[in-house]
């Protein structure tokens, strides 16, 4: 029987009681909250728990402490708000330029007591320059959208996290191509089994080296 706090606890090496209690009470707040402002689909929405052991995997591939970190196009806060609970030595901004997005996310960090996390009303291409250690990029629509700006997000050294689907080998060649333009390059690429969902994420790491 799947288990979100177990699935989750593998993925990121281990959680404590109050993560899982945690975790549970935002995927309520989502259930609750979800299709008021539009959040997510119906049927996203019925499998909300599925979703965060996704946004774990990330923590397959980034590590490191006192990371500054921001969640572009966060909607409904995933994968922020599971990294800013899972990792609270991290520094987790929640960007997004929706406002519906933004008064919920506001919410959920004030219920949550999220002191690890804020809100970034705006859009991506604002924070160019900003210099976050990483930044992630999940359900946020065609990558070569906003692959540049996302880029631009980060520091030099810094990395951009991509969470990709099965067409990521159709997409590759494409991607790798602007972001050697824009002053990076593909660092790593690591499929992750998704412990109890008997299916994989693929995530790519794409370092800025200028």
């Amino acid at each position: 029987m799947f288990e979100m706090r177990d699935a989750v606890g593998e993925l990121a090496g281990g959680i404590s009681e109050a993560q899982g209690a945690r975790l549970r009470e935002y995927a309520a707040l989502v259930r609750e909250l979800g299709k008021r402002w539009n959040l997510m689909s119906r049927s996203a929405l019925g499998v909300v728990e599925e979703h965060m052991v996704d946004c774990s995997a990330a923590l397959r591939l980034c590590g490191g402490r006192g990371l500054t970190v921001a969640d572009l196009g966060s909607g409904a806060g995933l994968p922020g708000i599971v990294l800013a609970i899972l990792r609270p030595d991290w520094s987790v901004s929640l960007v997004d330029s929706r406002r519906s997005k933004v008064v919920f996310l506001r919410e959920a960090i004030l219920r949550l007591g999220l002191t690890n996390a804020s809100v970034v009303h705006n859009r991506i291409e604002a924070l160019e320059g900003s210099g976050f250690d990483l930044a992630t990029s999940r359900a946020l629509g065609p990558v070569m959208d906003t692959l540049e700006a996302g880029l631009r997000v980060v520091r030099s050294g810094g990395h951009l996290i991509l969470y990709k689907g099965p067409r990521w080998g159709d997409e590759r060649v494409q991607v790798a191509a602007v972001v050697a333009g824009a002053g990076g390059r593909i660092a790593a690429e690591k499929e992750v089994a998704l412990p109890g969902l008997d299916r994989t994420t693929m995530l790519v790491s794409i370092e800025r080296t200028g």
